[in-house]
């Protein structure tokens, strides 16, 4: 039971891995899940989906974008899926990202400024 709950927190820490910002990071992770899938299967507890999993881990170009067109999180979540790791909504959708209000310029503002300053 508890090395079953070990696990699936690995499993779930491995998959916010393949989910990560940085590239390499995604690329080696999916290496190394890849080879110890391979060598034992028994870190899975459902081994149902095991080739669909490793397939996806050897296919998927992980240093490709997170979003679209790579669409990594999206493979990612299916490998999850495979694995029976548990992810939360915000792991599956990836960080909210806050767009900054747009600031209005005024093209002539420094024109202005220009003229004040040598108009003196």
């Amino acid at each position: 039971k508890d090395t079953e709950l070990a696990h699936g927190k690995v499993l779930t820490f491995l998959m916010r891995f393949l989910g990560h910002r940085f590239p390499r990071i995604r690329r080696l992770t999916a290496e190394q899940m890849y080879v110890k899938l391979l060598e034992d299967d028994s870190v899975v507890p459902d081994s149902a989906n095991l080739e669909a999993a490793t397939d996806l881990l050897s296919q998927v170009r992980w240093d490709q974008q997170l979003g679209k067109p790579g669409n990594v999180r999206e493979l990612r979540n299916q490998v999850a899926d495979f694995l029976g790791a548990h992810l939360s909504d915000r792991d599956r959708t990836g960080p909210v990202v806050k767009k900054k209000a747009a600031t209005v310029v005024d093209e002539f503002e420094s024109y202005a400024s220009l003229v004040q300053t040598v108009g003196r």
